[in-house]
């Protein structure tokens, strides 16, 4: 059995060391000969050390080839009996999504020798991976019993404490790492998880950038610092520290996430179609990277891609109402009305208070001649937001429609009184006025659509019946 030690194991200690910082910037530069030279003798020192581990599957990654690797390191570590060899299959496997040979290593090497931390720690993270939390904590309790006082240990269960949504446990677990090492850097960032969980952004930033300061090199940190800047609305900066992540690490899909959504926010969609790309490539499981990539395509008026990526989200997370109502989105876009009230029924089954959803299934049902529905759904829509001009306005013409004038005209007034610019709303009150005979205040309305919106044919052509009507009534 391994002599347990209490010498670190994670990158946390790696960090500490020059020659971690050489190796990577070799790897970085392209100098693989150089960088596994050192990479190499480090792990003669210490086989089952993660961080250098890591690195050489990092440049392994740069070189290509990572599951020839893997699968090389795993015949020779079974054919030399060298479970260190199978220690970095297993990292290998985990770098490119194969979790269940991971776990299938991971168990081969426990069973030849339960005495290694580091194995125990992969195990948990592993297991956490493929979404087996209780699994991963049962990993750690084992890991602790090899290295009590191990900050790892403290940090990777706050982590699955955290993905249990159990955030009190987690900061628990978090701080004691950080009292063991407050410079752990993994802790610090994952302490600026929970941070952005309670919108303590300005708190969050600080512990990115104690994480940044003491290693430049950590993708969660920056990652953490932009989605902080991104939370206090600073879009350039955040921006910036995402595309240092994604740098440092090309496979951090949660970077890649959030810049495709800040791509879209800022309508460069080519951009956050790309990043959307990225982000589900590199976790293919990531729902909500599948439906942002949905609405990246959706604005690129890229229909049908978008409703594969949105039912991609669905099939992943199927309790989410915005997956749904962003595929009837898609579908009506495609005139497949039967479809879109499929998807914004499901939808408001989700969640009553979408007030988006029930004013698309209003369009859905008004275009299917069913006015009594179409009229319900954009009130309940004008209950949750009714200071929405929109919603006011498509309501006032529903009515109008149905040929209840009288009722129509508040909401048409509401309306202007919340958008005093909108030509539309200025075009239905000159309707309103024209039907129920109020012909000089009809041609007001028409010459303000008209100056907020020069090229209204329409308003044109009112104002030109009303002269020539009036003009039939002078000649009278």
């Amino acid at each position: 059995m391994t002599m347990k030690t209490n010498k670190p194991t994670g990158k946390w200690a790696a960090i500490k060391d020059q020659s971690f910082h050489e190796a990577y910037g070799l790897i970085k530069a392209g100098d693989m000969d150089k960088a596994f030279t050192i990479i190499n003798n480090r792990l003669k020192e210490d086989p089952f050390s993660i961080a250098w581990t890591d690195l050489m599957v990092q440049g392994q990654y740069v070189m290509g080839g990572l599951l020839s690797f893997a699968k090389e390191m795993q015949r020779r570590g079974r054919a030399e009996n060298n479970l260190s060899y199978l220690f970095r299959a297993v990292l290998t496997y985990n770098n490119i999504g194969q979790t269940k040979r991971s776990i299938d290593l991971l168990r081969e090497i426990i069973a030849a020798d339960p005495g290694i931390y580091s194995v125990w720690n992969i195990t948990a993270s592993t297991h956490l991976i493929r979404g087996q939390k209780e699994q991963a904590l049962e990993a750690l309790e084992k890991a602790e019993a090899l290295e009590p006082e191990n900050p790892d240990t403290f940090w990777l269960r706050g982590l699955v404490y955290l993905a249990m949504g159990d955030v009190e446990n987690s900061r628990q677990q978090i701080s004691k790492s950080l009292d063991i090492d407050p410079d752990n850097v993994d802790a610090l960032w994952s302490m600026g998880l929970i941070l952005l969980k309670e919108e303590e952004f300005d708190k969050a930033l600080e512990m990115a950038e104690k994480a940044i300061s003491t290693d430049p090199d950590t993708s969660m940190a920056w990652y953490v610092k932009g989605v902080a800047l991104y939370r206090k609305g600073d879009a350039q900066a955040s921006e910036i520290s995402f595309l240092k992540a994604v740098e440092i690490d090309e496979k951090c899909s949660d970077a890649h996430y959030y810049l495709s959504a800040l791509y879209l926010e800022l309508r460069r969609f080519e951009e956050a179609i790309n990043f959307a790309e990225k982000a589900v490539k590199y976790n293919p499981s990531y729902s909500d990277a599948h439906f942002m990539y949905g609405l990246a395509l959706i604005e690129y008026k890229q229909f049908n891609d978008a409703i594969n990526q949105l039912l991609k989200a669905i099939s992943l997370d199927d309790t989410k109402a915005e997956y749904y109502h962003y595929l009837g989105e898609a579908y009506m876009a495609l005139t497949l009305t039967g479809k879109a009230e499929q998807a914004f029924l499901k939808s408001l089954g989700l969640s009553e208070d979408f007030a988006a959803t029930h004013f698309s299934l209003s369009f859905v049902y008004r275009l299917k001649a069913k006015m009594n529905q179409a009229v319900s759904e954009v009130k309940k829509a004008l209950e949750l937001q009714p200071d929405n001009p929109l919603y006011n306005r498509a309501l006032g013409v529903l009515l109008f429609d149905s040929g209840h004038y009288n009722a129509a005209k508040p909401h048409f007034d509401k309306a202007l009184e919340l958008e005093p610019n909108n030509a539309e709303t200025h075009f239905n009150l000159g309707e309103y006025y024209l039907i129920t005979g109020d012909r000089e205040k009809a041609q007001e309305a028409y010459k303000k659509a008209l100056e907020f919106n020069p090229g209204d044919q329409e308003a044109m052509l009112r104002l030109e019946r009303i002269k020539e009507f009036s003009a039939e009534k002078a000649e009278e």
